[in-house]
C-alpha cells in the first residue's frame, strides 16, 4: 500500500460553524475531498492557510474572515519549516501540492529539506486544479475488495 500526502490551499468560502477544517472550509475542492475522504486512508491531507499556517484537515478550527497577502505566508516560514520537519519523510511515496505558483515557489525549498521523493504540482485555474486534484486522488486511493478483509 502506498503512502501519499496532499497539501491544498484554504478556501475563501467557509461555513459559519466551528469544526474540523475539512468541514469549515467549503470551497469546491473541499466538497470533492468530502466525497472521497472515507477512501483516503493512505493519503494524509494538509491545508496551507495564510492565517492558520499548515494544518491537518481534521484539526478543529473556528470560521474566520481574512484577506490573505503573500506577506502573511512569508511571516510563517519558521513555523512552516518546523511543521514540515515533523510531517515529511521519505516514507511518503508521493507529495501532491495544489497551491498557487507563488506559494509553491516559496515553500518548495523548505519541503525539499525534508523530502526528496516525487512531487506533483497541480497548477491552473481553480476549476482545472480541482479536476486534476480529483484525478490525483482517484489514482492514489487504496480500493479494497471484499477479499481484502
Amino acid at each position: 500500500m502506498g503512502k501519499y500526502m496532499l497539501i491544498i490551499s484554504c478556501s475563501k468560502t467557509k461555513s459559519n460553524m466551528p469544526g474540523e477544517a475539512l468541514y469549515v472550509y467549503d470551497g469546491n475542492m473541499y466538497k470533492i475531498l468530502r466525497r472521497y475522504i472515507n477512501m483516503m486512508q493512505n493519503i494524509d491531507v494538509y491545508i496551507l492557510s495564510f492565517k492558520k499556517g499548515l494544518i491537518n484537515i481534521h484539526d478543529k478550527i473556528e470560521p474566520y474572515e481574512f484577506n490573505p497577502k503573500i506577506d502573511d505566508i512569508l511571516s510563517k516560514l519558521d513555523e512552516l519549516d518546523y511543521k514540515f520537519s515533523k510531517i515529511l519523510n521519505d516514507d511518503i511515496d508521493e507529495l501532491c501540492l495544489r497551491l498557487s505558483g507563488k506559494v509553491v515557489e516559496i515553500i518548495l525549498p523548505i519541503i525539499r529539506r525534508y523530502y526528496s521523493g516525487k512531487i506533483t504540482i497541480i497548477e491552473g485555474t481553480f476549476q482545472t486544479m480541482n479536476l486534476k486534484t480529483e484525478e490525483w486522488i482517484k489514482e492514489h486511493i487504496e480500493t479494497k475488495t471484499i477479499f481484502d478483509y
